[in-house]
């Protein structure tokens, strides 16, 4: 943290009464692995806990998806509500892998706070002969106040 000018910030706590220090790194851990396939369930929910929130930090899936028409996108769609309020959606497209045309993978950070949380399938172009994903999704659960 930065202070403007001389500002400076003094913490009186003695040994009885220590500031609290809590590792992150681990607390409330979660990690989950779905399998999609076209044609399946249409979502699939995630289980959070009652009085949890999970905060999805990564995002990593591998698609394979083939269509007789055309070119196909393999789209994948995490659906989250929070404080029992309505829905935010977020569509994830993987890139086609340039070695094999049905191949099509992503793995990146995200953010997604979410009480509620079901990940499906969907695409773009033409419809599919064939397409699945697997979806690894991770960060950790917190407490809600």
């Amino acid at each position: 943290m930065q202070l403007a000018g001389n500002q400076t910030i003094t913490i009186n706590n003695t040994p009885s009464q220590a500031i609290p220090v809590v590792s992150l790194d681990a607390a409330g851990a979660f990690q989950a692995q779905i399998n999609l396939t076209f044609g399946g369930t249409t979502l699939q929910g995630i289980g959070i806990p009652a009085g949890q929130r999970l905060v999805v930090e990564f995002f990593a899936t591998s698609c394979s998806a083939s269509a007789a028409g055309g070119n196909i996108q393999p789209v994948v769609l995490l659906d989250s509500s929070l404080n029992g309020c309505g829905g935010a959606s977020f569509y994830v497209t993987p890139t086609q892998q340039p070695t094999f045309a049905d191949r099509f993978t992503l793995s990146e950070q995200v953010k997604v706070y979410a009480d509620q949380l079901s990940i499906g399938l969907g695409f773009a172009g033409f419809t599919p002969t064939f397409m699945a994903c697997i979806v690894s999704i991770s960060g950790r659960l917190v407490s809600i106040p």
